[in-house]
């Protein structure tokens, strides 16, 4: 009898930013782990914890400096939790205001901490070092909480030239 093993395709690490390095596609970030948010000094409105974003409420924004989306992203993971509805993240660049380059629908997952994932396709001609911005908007109160994202250069579920793949797939 043989026996057949997976490979993964790719290998996503967890990374940060530090010290305004550049961030770069393919890589899982905390998304706790941002640059700047729409009300510093509001507690009860957006803030990091646990390297998470916590506490989104509509309108509210945070931003991740320097990211590198090298030749065109075109997909956007994240996961993202929430009682009751959720709402909608919107991708910018350059600011809370700049050019859509796509949108994410957040559903109830049941718990605040039932983190499950959501994506979307991106516009692939953002290209280059850009300012993102993630715009949160939904009902009132909190929306959603969100643990980590990636911009990725291929969608979940395709397979790159050159991949090793198992039997199984």
């Amino acid at each position: 009898m043989r026996k057949f093993v997976s490979i993964t395709c790719s290998i996503i690490a967890l990374a940060s930013q530090v010290n305004g390095a550049s961030l770069k596609l393919d890589t899982n970030l905390l998304s706790g782990n941002f640059d700047s948010e729409s009300a510093p000094d509001n507690p009860s409105e957006i803030r990091s914890e646990n390297d998470q974003i916590a506490w989104i409420n509509n309108k509210s924004w945070v931003v991740c400096k320097n990211f590198d989306f090298g030749t065109g992203a075109t997909y956007f993971g994240i996961e993202g939790s929430s009682l009751y509805q959720g709402g909608e993240i919107e991708l910018r660049t350059g600011s809370e205001s700049g050019p859509l380059i796509g949108t994410v629908n957040i559903t109830s997952t049941g718990e605040w901490f039932n983190f499950q994932q959501f994506g979307t396709a991106v516009s692939p001609s953002t290209k280059g070092v850009h300012d993102v911005y993630l715009k949160f908007s939904g009902g009132g109160g909190s929306l959603s909480n969100t643990r980590t994202f990636a911009f990725q250069s291929i969608a979940p579920g395709l397979k790159q030239v050159g991949s090793l793949l198992g039997a199984a797939n």
